[in-house]
């Protein structure tokens, strides 16, 4: 009596299979995350930019900037725009933070289930083995 090793490894190699697959669909999230988080900063960025060169100009046209000039009002309004941005910015790195670790903890996941899932093919596999003993320790008798 002895135990059809293919069906574990057909088993295996399907659980192996589903977790490659599971693992790929993580990592294009992962990646198209990076992307756009990418993205997002790069348009922040330049957003701030293009604002801080109105904001400038709109000050230079009320004379609360220029030659000898000290406003202020100006002076706190810059820190305030400036910190606003960093704030912002700040908060943006936080989510994606957050959201990579989210990936991350998928991809443990993932893999705790692989685990899981082959632990107990092989437990299949040793019950029967056992099962098979101790039908042919029942047997011996009749044998001896």
């Amino acid at each position: 009596m002895a135990i059809d090793q293919s069906r574990y490894t057909k088993a295996r190699g399907q659980v192996n299979s589903d977790h490659l697959s599971k693992q790929a669909a993580n990592e294009r999230g992962r990646f198209l995350s990076q992307k756009r988080g990418a993205r997002r900063r790069s348009d922040a960025t330049r957003s701030f930019g293009r604002q801080q060169s109105g904001f400038m100009q709109n000050a230079a046209s009320r004379g609360l900037t220029g030659g000898g000039v000290r406003s202020g009002a100006f002076q706190s309004a810059l820190k305030r725009r400036v910190g606003d941005h960093t704030r912002y910015m700040g908060r943006m790195a936080d989510d994606f933070g957050a959201e990579q670790r989210e990936f991350d903890f998928a991809s443990a996941s993932i893999d705790r289930q692989r685990e899981q899932a082959l632990l107990a093919i092989e437990e299949r596999k040793q019950n029967e083995i056992a099962m098979q003993a101790l039908m042919l320790q029942a047997y011996k008798p009749l044998y001896s």
